[in-house]
């Protein structure tokens, strides 16, 4: 008898006060947009947690050596990160001497499988991205 009452119960909350799910954006909005009030919603599974890893090696010992730079010139360089799906080093520069700072390609060994892999990882001229090559 109880367990039908919990039913009967949670029935009448899934009807009556259920959160519209938008499927495509993996979020469910908990209380809609109104002309006074913003938009609630829960996000159950991150975006960032269906991401693959594979191969950002490479760019996270990169981007331990452009946070150094940037530690060592900070009037110049800001705080690098990734950008993800294709990986790319972001190097961001305050002024023109940043630019100079930022520019030069950053290399390395990265351990993958027991063996060493070398990298590099490094701006184009004019973009703010790097590539990797190997």
């Amino acid at each position: 008898m109880r367990l039908k009452t919990i039913f009967a119960l949670f029935a009448v909350y899934a009807v009556t006060a259920a959160p519209e799910f938008l499927p495509g954006e993996w979020r469910v909005i908990v209380q809609p947009a109104t002309d006074d009030a913003v938009e609630v919603y829960y996000q159950p599974v991150s975006p960032v947690m269906l991401r693959s890893y594979e191969g950002i090696g490479p760019f996270r010992r990169a981007l331990e050596a452009a946070e150094q730079r940037a530690k060592t010139y900070p009037n110049d360089l800001a705080p690098p990160y990734i950008l993800h799906e294709p990986y790319r080093l972001v190097a961001p520069y305050v002024t023109a001497r940043g630019r100079e700072l930022a520019l030069p390609p950053i290399s390395g060994v990265n351990p993958s499988d027991g063996r060493f892999i070398p990298y590099t990882v490094g701006r184009a001229p004019g973009a703010a991205c790097g590539e990797q090559s190997s």
